[in-house]
């Protein structure tokens, strides 16, 4: 996933915060005294609780006590609690998938992010049977339970404000977002959607109530356009629909080049209309 649109994006928070783009390295700390890939900045400033910014691995366990693996990155500079975004991986990748995009969000694709402008909390994790966490990824219900779970441990963790979480999903985790954007979420990206999870997206989305949600799709993708298109009907809150070109699918989708907007522009346009940036 190379992100079209990433310069694009960079500049976006440049102007916003006055600063200069930075080079991103492989190697950071993490919660238990282990280091992992994260595609994390050096030298991230620290947040208003005094905590590092660097990302942070955590270990939860979903309702069946199936052991789950995650990855926080608290926001830069944040002197009061930011809004959060939870990233949901597709089917089979894992929640690095979303490495570069958490980074983005989070305001360390800038050296030396503004004081007065903090960045996104983001959380994202593997769904059972998929990189570190145990389980089957056979257990479709299961991935229901630990997107929830995910949400209720995001909403509880330093500077993130529980009531301001947008989750992004693909696939499966599109699906999953919806069906789980209870208490919190005040709104959801969803990446190909297509009813994995057994519940049907479009009644999904009437649950919602009026809450935002923007439904992005390929063309030649299946039964994800179909569920995107279905999803309005039931929609009771601002829903948008952004149908590309070809048959690219999910994260796929990053990687546009001949259409406009590209994806990761789109949802950063989106996040600050749903869940702008704080100013300290």
């Amino acid at each position: 996933m190379t992100l079209r649109g990433f310069a694009t994006t960079v500049a976006i928070l440049m102007v916003a915060t006055g600063c200069a783009a930075s080079s991103i390295s492989d190697e950071t700390p993490t919660i238990g005294g282990s280091s992992t890939s994260t595609g994390s900045t050096n030298e991230a400033p620290p947040t208003s609780s005094g905590q590092s910014a660097e990302p942070q691995r955590v270990e939860f366990e979903s309702d069946d006590g199936t052991d789950l693996v995650g990855t926080f990155w608290p926001a830069p500079n944040a002197q009061q609690q930011v809004a959060g975004v939870l990233l949901l991986h597709w089917n089979p990748g894992t929640r690095n998938d979303w490495n570069t995009l958490a980074v983005l969000l989070q305001g360390m694709a800038i050296s030396n992010p503004s004081p007065d402008v903090s960045g996104y909390a983001v959380f994202a994790f593997d769904f059972r049977g998929h990189g570190e966490s145990g389980g089957s990824g056979e257990d479709r219900a299961g991935y229901v339970n630990d997107a929830q779970v995910a949400l209720q441990l995001f909403r509880t963790l330093p500077g993130v404000d529980e009531n301001r979480i947008v989750m992004i999903g693909a696939s499966i985790g599109a699906d999953a977002a919806v069906d789980v954007c209870g208490e919190g979420c005040i709104g959801v990206v969803s990446l190909s959607p297509g009813n994995f999870t057994g519940i049907n997206f479009e009644d999904a989305v009437t649950a919602m109530g009026d809450k935002a949600v923007l439904c992005v799709a390929s063309e030649g993708d299946h039964g994800s356009p179909k569920a995107c298109r279905d999803g309005e009907a039931g929609a009771k809150g601002d829903y948008q629909v952004q149908i590309y070109k070809g048959s690219a699918r999910a994260m796929q989708m990053f990687d546009i080049t001949e259409e406009e907007p590209a994806l990761t522009d789109f949802i950063f346009q989106w996040l600050h209309a749903h869940a702008p940036l704080t100013t300290n």
